[in-house]
């Protein structure tokens, strides 16, 4: 009966350590503790709080997906910037102008996988030129800080863009 006993301990002890097997093992008053049961706790507890220092990022095309309106902060720039970002990586832009001039562009976007999901794209807007955008979005998707770059003039907008929870695209 004890040439048994490691190979059961073997297939015991592998088993919990498979993911989905391993939890904490609780002790009552009076309970036998052994130190492999309780190192198997420290185990456990040292991989669930790695997973929660993680620094990985899901960057899911799925919370860029919609209408994102925007006012300029920047001073004496009242100008209201439009993103229609749909799937696939396609991307509409109105821009428009204190002076009520409106310029819209079409393109694509790309997602950074960093730690923000970078938000970049390059249009082409006439009679305005190139500019390329770039943002980040707040942690709940809600809101995206954003910034352009005009490639003509060198001269740089930034924007605080906000997800709209319209169901028909901007007019």
């Amino acid at each position: 009966m004890n040439k048994w006993m490691p190979t059961a301990s073997a297939v015991f002890l592998s088993l919990s350590i498979v993911p989905g097997w391993a939890e904490i093992k609780e002790f009552n008053s009076g309970d036998r503790i052994l130190a492999e049961e309780m190192n198997q706790n420290f185990e456990y507890l040292v991989q669930e709080l790695e997973k929660l220092g993680s620094n990985e990022v899901d960057c899911d095309s799925y919370d860029y997906i919609g209408v994102w309106v925007g006012f300029s902060i920047d001073e004496g720039d009242p100008e209201r910037l439009v993103l229609l970002v749909a799937g696939a990586g396609s991307v509409s832009a109105y821009f428009d102008l204190s002076s009520g001039e409106r310029f819209q562009a079409e393109g694509s976007y790309a997602l950074a996988s960093d730690d923000y999901c970078t938000y970049t794209s390059t249009l082409d807007f006439p009679l305005i030129g190139r500019l390329s955008f770039q943002g980040i979005r707040s942690y709940d998707s809600s809101t995206m800080t954003l910034l352009t770059v005009s490639d003509i003039t060198q001269e740089y907008g930034n924007y605080i863009m906000v997800k709209s929870i319209a169901t028909r695209p901007y007019k």
